[in-house]
C-alpha cells in the first residue's frame, strides 16, 4: 500500500506563481541585471499594470484554486481555466483570450508538451507566461521561438525539462525570463506539512483506516 502527501505545498507553490507573475509583470529580472553591472535606466523598464486583465490557469488542481482566488482578491484579475474535463475548444478560447497564462499542470502522456507552437501562435501578442507545475509540459523549443518573436512579453518558470538545469539553456539568454531552480514547494511550512501528513498517514494505516491512498495491492 501506498499513500502520498496531497497538497501539502499548495499555498507555497501559489504563493511562489504569484510572485513569478508579479516579477515578470514588472521586467524585474532585466532591471535587476542592468543594475548589478552599473546600469541605471528606470525608465527602460515598462511593465504591465495586473488589475483586470485576463488570467488564464492551464490546471485548476489545489494549486491553481489558490492562485486564482489571490488573483481574484488583490488585482481583480477575471480568471478562466482548464482542467480535465476541458474540451479543445475552451482550451483554446482560453489560450486566445488571457493576458496572462499560469501553467500548474502535472507531467503526464496527456500533458507533456501540451503547450507547443499551436498553443503559442494562438496566444495574444504580449501575452506573460507562468510554469510552476513540469517543465516538459511546455515545448521548450516553441517557447524559445515565441520569446524571440516577441509574441511573449515576458515568462516566469520555476521548472524546465531537464533538471538539474543545463546553464547552457537558452533560456537563459533571454534578460525577459525569469527562472528559479524548482523551489515553489520550499518553505518551512511546507516542511513540517509534509512530515505532518506522512506521520498521520503511517498512523492511520496502522489503525486500520489508511488515508490517501494512491496505490493499494494489499485487497
Amino acid at each position: 500500500m501506498v499513500s502520498n502527501c496531497p497538497a501539502f505545498c499548495a499555498q507555497d507553490v501559489a504563493e511562489h506563481t504569484i510572485g513569478l507573475m508579479l516579477h515578470a509583470t514588472r521586467l524585474a529580472s532585466s532591471a535587476e541585471r542592468d543594475i548589478r553591472q552599473g546600469i541605471y535606466n528606470p525608465t527602460t523598464y515598462k511593465g504591465k499594470q495586473l488589475k483586470g486583465t485576463k488570467l488564464g490557469l492551464i490546471g485548476y488542481g489545489s494549486i491553481g484554486k489558490i492562485v486564482a482566488q489571490i488573483a481574484q482578491d488583490a488585482f481583480r484579475m477575471s480568471i478562466s481555466f482548464v482542467n480535465t474535463k476541458t474540451s479543445r475548444t475552451q482550451f483554446e478560447k482560453v489560450l486566445t483570450d488571457s493576458d496572462v497564462i499560469i501553467i500548474t499542470l502535472p507531467l503526464n502522456n496527456s500533458t507533456n508538451r501540451i503547450i507547443g507552437n499551436k498553443e503559442f501562435a494562438l496566444m495574444k501578442q504580449g501575452v506573460i507566461v507562468i510554469n510552476t507545475g513540469r517543465g516538459a509540459v511546455i515545448d521548450e523549443n516553441a517557447l524559445i521561438e515565441a520569446l524571440k518573436s516577441g509574441k511573449i512579453f515576458t515568462a516566469g518558470l520555476d521548472v524546465l525539462s531537464q533538471e538539474p538545469m543545463d546553464k547552457n539553456n537558452p533560456l537563459f539568454t533571454f534578460p525577459n525570463v525569469t527562472i528559479t531552480p524548482h523551489i515553489a514547494f520550499n518553505t518551512e511550512s511546507s516542511r513540517v506539512n509534509r512530515s505532518k501528513m506522512a506521520t498521520d498517514n503511517i498512523i492511520a494505516f496502522l489503525v486500520g483506516k489508511p488515508q490517501n491512498v494512491v496505490v493499494n495491492n494489499l485487497i
